[in-house]
């Protein structure tokens, strides 16, 4: 009686495996390419938020040499370029040059 409760394998079943199996390995990878995509993304906006909020004020704001900017302006031409005080968080060379330039579009304080 035992054998009669064993079932055999559906034959459509069994021929569909094959696909499955390369369709599950497929979306194995693409999963894990969007994870380590979305860790970079994670950190990248980690790192943009602490600047943005760097004074704790709120505003966005940037260091140089222990002293603290803001921005008077969120935009501006500094050199014949177009540039936003989001260009200004992202280049420390920008800050430095804005700083030395003593460009309106920062305010220390």
């Amino acid at each position: 009686m035992e054998a009669e409760n064993v079932q055999t394998p559906d034959p459509i079943a069994c021929s569909d495996c094959a696909s499955l199996a390369a369709e599950l390995a497929t979306t194995k990878a693409e999963l894990e390419s969007a994870h380590a995509v979305n860790e970079a993304l994670t950190k990248e906006i980690e790192s943009l938020s602490s600047k943005a909020d760097h004074s704790g004020s709120g505003e966005p704001a940037f260091e140089i040499d222990g002293q603290l900017f803001g921005f008077h302006f969120h935009k501006a031409v500094f050199l014949g370029n177009n540039i936003t005080h989001t260009d200004v968080l992202n280049d420390t060379s920008l800050q430095k040059q804005l700083v030395e330039a003593g460009s309106g579009m920062i305010k220390a304080k």
